[in-house]
């Protein structure tokens, strides 16, 4: 019996089951399709019947299966049936005296799956019932403190409000959950190390379980081993499959090939795929890229011009990032059938943080949105570059990207095109912290999930106005720190407050009110109540000086609620921030940041 591989033509491949896959057929074939009946696969033993009451109507409700794990990708996911296994295997049986495993690591480059693996397990046995919950946690992007990241996705997932990593845990403890650490590399090397301490009683926690996806195997904790014990266990990712076993390879490119455009030339020969994709070692990542190429281009000219662009240096910032050659080649090699204006625009691409709302995409790189963007979207798309995703009530949709696109991109540019693109970035993400902060009081649901997706981008603007010395960075900073509150970041907005200071500029200028300003607000949020009134006496004492009168107010601060609380013998610092709390009238006339906020109204609509 012989099976033909879609849209490959040639030879027949003969239907054979590999050694090692001999162990895996009961994974593949024990997936119903009737998500009513799943059950795992493997179970841990049943523990011991206790008698217990009898269960009423007020009994509760086991928690329906939930998670934040996006929707699988369109073409589908092929191979890592070992991993799949081995990832099912270990976390339901006992394999030992300290009982299942609690956490598992798995490491490899840039585009080999880690995070679609990891994305899959979790959907699979949330699916079957093993746990209630899968939470990924994505370090990608700069978001703050990894432990607290962690903790707040948790809470949102579970719908709980959880204070501390103890309240996590206790959660954990009632919840099975999967708790998925996505793209640790891309943490500080010191958040790092702090993070397998905080992250082990979670592990520990009932009947959940840890599963990180990182490059590097060594993560300095003694919990945390590459091997030797069974309580951590490491799966390490190779490409997806061989010369001598092409199949996954050739599955994934044919589902590939399904998705539109169709192909404009004929199928290639399955020995002619194998050996493209034995160019780039059956990276994954890799062989999608060069599946949107094989639509119009055979494999002997993508063999010859990748060979070209292998043997060209790759440059230093991409190689410390540890992208492999051949994603850096499959992607040069996706630039070649554009014109010079769109291969310009699309490197800008590398000017963003893991991602952008499309609007702002479009407004930065110059890209078309009628004729090249929709183009160039889509490839990216499909070949997992980028992933769009649609945020309720707002019309441009977020668009996140593969951790290895940004750096890739932005490594091809001179550095005066860095350079006009970092002010341009700077600019756009500007005048979009001043309308999420006007948007905030009215709609806050998307003005939060559009700040809490663009906090990385606006974290780094932000950060390139205070190094610039930027008039308006005092204003840009009062806009961030209003979201990194909101998002529990108080040591992010405390760093931000205190750089902001160093410009305050002459004591009664606007950028010393808002300077002082921010001192106040992130005393407050400290609970430094007496310290945040001193500061906002100071702040009215500087305005009767300056201009010789009080100011009266256009909107009050969010101390408010503190100077409305009992007094409880602390009615001075209360009465202070109380007057201190109206905004200054001498504020009310627009400043050039507002302005541009209010242009931009029109680019960010919410329904």
């Amino acid at each position: 019996m012989r099976r033909r591989i879609p849209g490959v033509t040639g030879g027949r491949a003969p239907f054979r089951i590999a050694p090692k896959d001999r162990l895996h057929l009961l994974f593949v074939v024990s997936r119903p399709t009737d998500a009513g009946s799943d059950r795992p696969l493997l179970t841990p033993a049943p523990a011991p019947i206790s008698p217990g009451p009898t269960p009423t109507a007020a009994t509760p409700t086991p928690r329906p299966n939930s998670g934040n794990l996006p929707p699988p990708r369109e073409a589908g996911f092929f191979g890592r049936r070992r991993e799949l296994w081995d990832i099912e295997r270990w976390l339901a049986v006992p394999l030992g005296p300290s009982g299942c495993t609690r956490r598992i690591t798995i490491t490899g480059f840039g585009g080999q799956g880690k995070t679609a693996l990891a994305q899959e397990a979790g959907r699979w046995l949330v699916r079957t019932g093993l746990f209630q919950a899968a939470v990924s946690v994505d370090y990608a992007q700069p978001q703050g403190a990894p432990v607290a990241v962690a903790i707040a996705t948790i809470a949102s997932v579970l719908g709980e409000t959880l204070s501390d990593a103890a309240a996590a845990t206790r959660a954990l403890a009632a919840t099975p959950t999967l708790a998925i650490l996505d793209n640790l590399e891309a943490l500080p090397p010191a958040d790092l190390r702090a993070l397998p301490p905080a992250d082990l009683p979670c592990s520990e926690a009932g009947g959940s379980r840890l599963l990180l996806t990182t490059r590097s195997p060594d993560l300095d904790h003694p919990d945390y081993r590459p091997e030797g014990s069974h309580a951590h266990r490491h799966i390490p990712l190779a490409g997806l499959g061989s010369i001598l076993a092409p199949e996954d390879a050739l599955d994934w490119y044919a589902a590939l090939t399904r998705l539109p455009p169709a192909p404009s030339i004929a199928p290639p020969s399955r020995e002619a795929l194998v050996g493209l994709f034995h160019r780039v070692d059956f990276h994954p990542l890799s062989i999608a890229v060069l599946a949107q190429q094989l639509k119009a281009r055979t494999p002997a000219d993508l063999g010859e011009r990748l060979q070209a662009i292998l043997a060209q240096p790759v440059p230093e910032a991409v190689v410390a990032e540890g992208t492999p050659r051949s994603l850096i080649a499959s992607i040069r090699l996706s630039l070649d059938r554009l014109d010079s204006e769109q291969r310009r625009a699309l490197r800008q691409l590398g000017v963003f943080e893991g991602g952008a709302m499309e609007d702002n995409l479009l407004a930065i790189t110059g890209l078309d949105p009628d004729l090249a963007w929709p183009r160039l979207r889509a490839q990216l798309e499909t070949a997992g570059l980028i992933r769009s995703e649609a945020i309720p009530g707002v019309v441009p949709p977020y668009l996140s990207f593969h951790p290895t696109l940004a750096p890739l991109l932005w490594a091809q540019l001179d550095p005066e095109a860095q350079a006009r693109l970092a002010e341009a970035h700077r600019r756009r993400y500007h005048a979009l912290a001043g309308y999420l902060y006007n948007a905030d009081p009215k709609t806050p649901d998307q003005a939060r999930a559009i700040a809490r997706r663009e906090l990385a981008n606006l974290r780094a603007a932000v950060d390139r106005a205070l190094k610039a010395g930027d008039p308006d960075a005092v204003s840009f900073v009062y806009s961030v720190n209003r979201f990194l509150h909101a998002f529990g970041q108080g040591r992010e907005a405390a760093a931000l407050t205190e750089r902001a200071g160093q410009l305050g500029g002459k004591r009664g200028s606007q950028a010393w009110y808002q300077a002082e300003s921010n001192r106040g607000e992130q005393l407050l949020a400290q609970g430094r109540a007496d310290a945040a009134a001193q500061v906002f006496e100071d702040i009215l004492t500087g305005l009767r000086d300056t201009r010789g009168e009080a100011p009266s107010g256009r909107r009050r601060c969010s101390v408010s609620a503190a100077a409305s609380e009992p007094a409880a013998g602390r009615t001075g610092p209360r009465r202070a921030i109380g007057r201190a709390s109206p905004w200054s009238r001498r504020w009310s006339r627009p400043t050039r940041s507002s302005a541009i906020a209010a242009r931009c109204t029109r680019t960010w609509p919410m329904c």
